[in-house]
């Protein structure tokens, strides 16, 4: 037990997941967004985020929605080993991060991300 990670992997699947549930019941994506960006930016008070305009960090999610995978442990950047999402099929995938302007992640590797650059 003492050897057990607190907490467990997830955090990746959120938007995949809200894309997914949110398209069967009929959520459009501006709402999406809406959720998942520009309100959360406008609660915390963060206003160079959360939406796309000039002199906003663009701050960017591409995700292709016509493509289906099933979630792995194994696939996953956590470090955690497991995942109680494992098996769950999603609709949409997350093929590109970036943080103000710059590649962070690419088809679920992470491939540009200085630890200054996010405190910055």
């Amino acid at each position: 037990m003492w050897l057990a990670k607190a907490g467990f992997g997830g955090t990746e699947y959120l938007l995949p997941a809200l894309l997914t549930e949110g398209a069967k019941r009929g959520l459009p994506l501006h709402r999406v967004a809406e959720l998942t960006s520009y309100n959360p930016a406008k609660r915390f008070g963060a206003n160079a985020k959360g939406d796309i305009a000039p002199g906003l960090d663009a701050d960017l999610v591409l995700v292709d929605p016509q493509s289906s995978w099933t979630i792995r442990a194994a696939d996953s950047e956590s470090t955690q080993g497991y995942t109680p999402f494992e098996g769950l099929e999603l609709g949409f995938k997350v093929k590109a991060t970036f943080l103000r302007g710059e590649l962070i992640c690419e088809n679920g590797k992470v491939v540009g991300l200085n630890q200054s650059f996010l405190w910055n």
